[in-house]
């Protein structure tokens, strides 16, 4: 229903002046959680950018060490080392919260590393790839985990500014026009009664005359 359809009352003028009062706090609100998130946003994507670039880059030298130590290495050395090696890692699950939005969060530590091979059989270019590998892989879960906060921030920022929007472009100004309107009716109708008055009082004033000249 639009609002300048509402009735032209005083109540109905007190109520759309709270919710005026309501909608432009609404308003501000959202805008400094809007800008909150965005600037949170920008946070991550530099995060994001620098973990992707160190991922890149060491995922390169890992595949030079491989290649190298695949050419230098025994087919049976190898297997060994990767069937009986052992990796000791933990991962942590939390939430944190920006601006009241809960943001998943998964840290990955490295606590042992235990590589099987026999020395002679294997180049030790094996040995590095496979150091270097395990440890990155706690960049690669921070990096999907800055990732995932990117893509809930960004759905959060859309929703936001579209509440944002409807309140400056749809709620507020239908709110203020028809608070407009039921103030004009009102002095409309207040001018017409005070009118009504006057013409009651000059015809019990001519009446007054007239029964006093009789």
């Amino acid at each position: 229903m639009a609002l300048t359809n509402v009735t032209p009352n005083r109540m109905t003028l007190l109520r759309l002046k709270r919710r005026l009062k309501m909608a432009k706090r609404g308003h501000k609100l959202l805008k400094d959680k809007l800008e909150g998130l965005r600037k949170e946003f920008m946070t991550l994507i530099d995060e994001y950018k620098s973990l992707k670039d160190h991922v890149t880059k060491q995922m390169d030298t890992i595949e030079t060490y491989m290649a190298m130590a695949d050419a230098a290495s025994s087919d049976r050395a190898i297997e060994r080392m990767r069937t009986e090696s052992k990796v000791s890692q933990t991962v942590e699950a939390s939430v944190r919260y920006v601006l009241s939005i809960p943001i998943p969060s998964y840290k990955l530590t490295t606590k042992e590393i235990k590589l099987v091979y026999p020395t002679l059989f294997v180049s030790s270019d094996m040995d590095l790839a496979l150091s270097e590998y395990v440890k990155l892989l706690e960049d690669i879960i921070r990096l999907a985990v800055v990732e995932k906060a990117l893509h809930i921030l960004a759905e959060e920022m859309e929703k936001t500014k579209r509440r944002v929007n409807a309140l400056e472009y749809t709620i507020i100004p239908q709110t203020e026009e028809a608070i407009k309107m039921i103030e004009l009716r009102l002095d409309e109708m207040e001018r017409s009664h005070i009118v009504r008055l006057m013409k009651i009082k000059e015809t019990l004033a001519k009446k007054e005359g007239g029964v006093r000249s009789a």
